[in-house]
């Protein structure tokens, strides 16, 4: 990190106190030893937000945010960690160790900053100027914009001379015609020499940054220049896909709205302004970025976004590009993202200053905003006649890829019910076909049909341009494939459905069962609940799955379309089947008949951490035995001997204690631990966040008078116990891959022996020693269990 060294983040520290950094933002009262105020981060009525000055930390117990000074500054100010540090370094005058590269790229950012800033003062003299800015102020007048609109926005006039700001800014500033031309205000002459005005004739309308400092223009023209809108070209202090027009202005009611809404051009914006909508923004061109669509979700609870582009094609196709690219970012966070119609066509600015009912006929628009999925499937078939044959066959054709993506499969199924009356179709036509498209797409984790090798439908093989392009696949899929999945469900509800697999493989990270009707009727009702799967790759990377607490892949028995399958005793439920399986006759080689990526995981493919993942449990117990460290020196002491082996599950956690270890005991006292920490862990917000977690613990510890044996104890027990329950599901899983019976029977007798442990023996434990004991009686067991499989594992 350039000139942000540990010297410089303990001195900013030291100097940034939070409770002032945080009180610029933030009304707070005294509570007790904290501080309260209404949260930054999510809208509320009663204060959740608590901030403790003495050891430097925020947190809020409404939405969850936490961290130190400098994890607050990013967070409200939207800056990297590095970008946070310099900034108060340079508010507290704490002199950072930068290079001389380095500082010259500042001093010229600064500069950029400071010939905008006065280019923007030149430009609104000029419109308050009686004769200079008169032409202007009568067009704004015109456009009915207010004075204090006018002020608020900074508008400023570009007067119709060839180098009226060239003068005034070389005079003033005494910079160069060259620097000038760097900073996008002025061009070189392209027949002589010198330089000219960029923005001439124009009504300047500044844009600024989230904190208001003026980094670029919009020039509308007051002539019969062709080019209507004249932007500043991209600088080292503005790129347009990372800035929103008016963002600076509209954060407050933003928060305070719980909802933003998006238009397309500058007028569209100040004036929604003027009317009130003051939670409105520009995009900076026709289509929103991914920076700027991040910005946007980052300020609102609800995830509230309304789009409101013009009416022609170009709007229409930004509207869709922006869904397309919120959509991805939003995606698994809730966002509610809706496009605003306006009646006639209108964009905002006509409809607000049409007369008395152009203010109710935006806002019923913004309440009449219809949701993303209908937008798209309205616009899809829109031109069509729903009334022909052919034309409710191509409606059909091009709603299946937008109903395909309905993630919620109740939601799913209303929208294909309600199309297929609209459409006048049969409901389960439009059904096969999305269902068809999803697996096409491998938006299911279907154990059938990614373990059906002889399937002619393979996941991914079409893609939605090809489904559109009416290449589609209901040839294949009557040849099989939807026979397959009848056979599940038929399996899912049949008297045998207790013998079906303890969890389904192949669902994606924090995906429910109840999420997808398929699994429904195979899994049944009981089994709708929460179930996270691991990566085959060592990592946890890769095919988008993660290691959790459920670790080894457990394969679903194969049957033929001739009944359900047949009744099999207890001890052979896991080993057994695979023998059976034509794919799985004696001497043929895995990888022969399956692919890769349908193959369970072995223990011993896997690393520690996929071996044993964080589940909510053992979360807790970590970060109690973390908050031994920082309660007391003698807790320190006794943690630092008795946790010295300890490796812990959570990455943020383990960081937290390699930081423990690498401050060492070179501190005076804990307050000054923690600071050695949060100053080490700066840098990593998540790994600050977790910190402030335990620091909280801390302070749970010494109320409670909690005795350091206590919860090491049991803390430690809890982790056992979730690491047996770990071994236990494993060795399942590798049982139930298992073809030689010896080794089957062996790890049956792993597997009852690790259950005595679990509810026989550590029940019992009543020492640290003991628990030392179990704990290397499961490394051995565990070591036995990796062991066997090591020839077999293809990773």
């Amino acid at each position: 990190m350039k000139g942000v060294t540990s010297e410089v983040i303990a001195e900013v520290r030291m100097r940034a106190g939070i409770l002032e950094v945080i009180s610029e933002t933030v009304v707070l009262k005294r509570a007790g030893k904290d501080y309260k105020g209404l949260c930054p981060f999510h809208g509320e009525k009663t204060p959740s937000f608590h901030v403790n000055a003495e050891k430097g930390i925020f947190k809020c117990f409404g939405c969850g945010e936490g961290g130190d000074v400098f994890a607050f500054v990013q967070k409200t100010k939207g800056l990297e960690f590095i970008d946070s540090v310099r900034e108060l370094a340079r508010k507290y005058g704490v002199k950072l160790a930068e290079s001389v590269e380095d500082r010259k790229e500042y001093d010229r950012r600064s500069q950029i900053l400071m010939l905008y800033q006065q280019a923007s003062e030149y430009y609104l003299r000029l419109l308050r100027d009686p004769v200079e800015g008169a032409f202007a102020r009568k067009y704004l007048e015109d456009r009915g914009l207010s004075p204090e609109t006018i002020e608020k926005f900074k508008l400023g006039y570009a007067p119709n001379s060839w180098d009226g700001l060239l003068r005034f800014l070389t005079e003033k500033t005494k910079v160069s015609a060259a620097t000038l031309e760097e900073a996008g205000l002025v061009r070189r002459r392209q027949e002589s020499s010198g330089h000219y005005d960029l923005f001439r004739n124009r009504l300047m309308i500044p844009i600024c940054d989230s904190e208001g400092r003026v980094i670029a223009f919009g020039g509308r023209t007051l002539g019969d220049d062709q080019v209507k809108y004249l932007n500043s070209p991209e600088t080292p202090i503005y790129h347009k896909g990372l800035h929103l027009f008016g963002f600076n202005l509209a954060k407050e009611a933003i928060k305070s709205k719980d909802s933003v809404i998006v238009v397309e051009g500058y007028f569209d914006a100040i004036t929604s302004h003027q009317f009130g909508f003051t939670n409105t923004v520009a995009t900076l061109g026709t289509a929103l970025t991914e920076q700027q669509s991040k910005l946007l979700v980052r300020y609102t609870e609800s995830k509230r976004v309304y789009l409101s582009f013009d009416a022609d094609a170009a709007g229409v196709r930004a509207v869709e590009r922006g869904i397309e690219m919120l959509s991805q970012i939003a995606e698994g966070i809730g966002i509610e993202l809706r496009v605003i119609a306006i009646p006639g066509g209108k964009d905002p600015d006509e409809c607000l200053r049409s007369g008395p009912t152009g203010v109710t006929s935006f806002q019923a628009a913004i309440d009449k905003a219809a949701l993303m999925v209908d937008y798209q499937l309205e616009q899809a078939v829109k031109g069509i006649d729903l009334h022909s044959r052919l034309g409710r066959i191509d409606a059909a054709r091009k709603i299946v890829p937008i109903l395909a993506l309905i993630k919620n499969a109740v939601g799913r199924g209303e929208y294909i019910r309600l199309w297929a009356m609209k459409l006048q179709v049969r409901e389960e036509e439009i059904l096969a076909d999305v269902g068809q498209y999803r697996r096409a797409n491998r938006m299911d984790r279907d154990a059938y049909s990614y373990n059906n090798k002889q399937s002619q439908f393979r996941p991914g093989q079409y893609s939605q341009n090809q489904y559109s392009q009416n290449q589609g696949y209901q040839r294949q899929y009557k040849q099989g494939q939807y026979n397959q999945g009848a056979n599940q469900n038929q399996y899912g509800k049949s008297q045998y459905q207790g013998n079906a697999p303890e969890q389904d493989p192949f669902l994606e990270v924090g995906d429910s069962l109840a999420d997808d009707s398929s699994l429904n009727n195979f899994r049944g009702e009981e089994f709708e609940k929460e179930v996270r799967v691991v990566s085959k790759s060592g990592d946890g990377a890769g095919d988008g799955r993660m290691a959790a607490p459920k670790q080894m892949r457990i394969e679903p028995p194969q049957y033929t379309n001739s009944g359900p399958p047949p009744f099999q005793p207890q001890s052979q439920q896991f080993g057994g089947f695979k023998k059976n399986n034509k794919n799985f006759k004696k001497g043929k080689h895995e990888k022969d008949i399956a692919d890769e990526e349908t193959m369970p995981m072995p223990l011993s493919a896997m690393g520690p951490a996929m071996r044993r993942g964080p589940l909510s449990g053992s979360m807790e117990a970590e970060r109690q035995l973390l908050a031994l460290y920082l309660t007391s020196r003698e807790d320190y002491d006794i943690a630092y001997a008795a946790l010295a082996e300890e490796r812990f599950l959570s990455p943020s956690h383990q960081e937290i204690k390699n930081a423990v270890y690498g401050v060492g005991t070179t501190f005076s006292t804990i307050e000054d631990l923690q600071y050695q920490l949060m100053d080490r862990l700066a840098p990593d917000p998540t790994a600050t966040k977790s910190l402030v977690e335990v620091i909280l613990k801390c302070e749970e510890f010494r109320k409670q008078k909690v005795p350091v044996q206590v919860v090491l104890k049991e803390s430690r027990a809890r982790l056992i116990k979730e690491r047996l329950s770990l071994l236990i599901t494993g060795a399942r899983g590798q049982l139930s891959m298992e073809e030689d019976e010896s080794r089957a029977t062996q790890l049956q007798g792993r597997i009852k022996e690790l259950s005595t442990l679990d509810s026989m023996v550590l029940p019992k434990i009543e020492t640290l020693e003991e628990l030392e004991d179990l704990k290397r009686k499961l490394d051995a067991i565990e070591d036995e269990i990796n062991s066997s499989d090591k020839t077999e594992t293809h990773v």
